[in-house]
């Protein structure tokens, strides 16, 4: 499995393509912690998340309307002011892009939304384009830290809680449940096989007479 920092570095170092959009995401949330792009994608994902948190959500023909609910209409405002003081921080610009090869020959052109702010690249603004879409599809909640190793992943389903099985298993085995499970299964083979040679040294017994 890869590290945080070194699936960060794979995906910000390959092209965007459609079907990594997501992956990208997470690359930018499992960032390292000093990386400036990092605490702004968390910062953006965990206030847009608070944000469905303290609201009502409503379908539209252009997606999902959010409305606050008493009595947290206060908490919901001020948590709308910090999400668009994330994304203040995102100024891009529209762009037809070409390729040339030998003798200036257009290879291919396409078009881009490339950033115009300090710092922040291509690639960061197509993550955030992708977190407002879940968002606006009210799955904003699909992006979440593994509740034992703490990375972050894209949920395949809505009860999702870890980001793979080895984690769901390790944090299970941590728990009350599981030792209580353990503590019982002990005490079930302690009697079973204090039975059984219960039983062998009867048919001794019965053998020797």
């Amino acid at each position: 499995m890869l590290s945080a920092d070194s699936h960060y570095t794979e995906c910000i170092e390959n092209p965007v393509r459609t079907g990594d959009i997501d992956k990208l995401v997470i690359a930018f949330l499992n960032g390292n912690r000093s990386f400036s792009s990092t605490r702004r994608m968390r910062r953006l994902v965990q206030g847009v998340q608070q944000l469905f948190a303290l609201g009502k959500s409503e379908w539209t023909e252009t997606g999902i309307d959010l409305h606050p609910e008493a009595p947290d209409k206060r908490e919901f405002l001020k948590a709308a002011q910090q999400v668009n003081k994330e994304l203040a921080r995102y100024r891009t610009a529209f762009s037809f892009e070409t390729e040339l090869g030998r003798g200036g020959n257009v290879l291919l052109g396409h078009f881009l939304r490339r950033s115009v702010g300090r710092g922040i690249s291509a690639q960061e603004v197509a993550a955030l384009e992708r977190v407002l879409d879940v968002a606006n599809n009210g799955k904003i909640d699909y992006f979440k830290m593994c509740g034992a190793c703490g990375i972050w992943f894209y949920k395949r389903f809505s009860h999702q809680r870890y980001c793979s099985d080895a984690c769901r298993m390790r944090d299970y085995q941590g728990s009350n449940r599981w030792k209580a499970y353990r503590r019982d299964k002990a005490r079930e083979y302690y009697w079973l096989h204090k039975r059984e040679k219960e039983r062998k040294r009867v048919r001794t017994n019965r053998k020797g007479r």
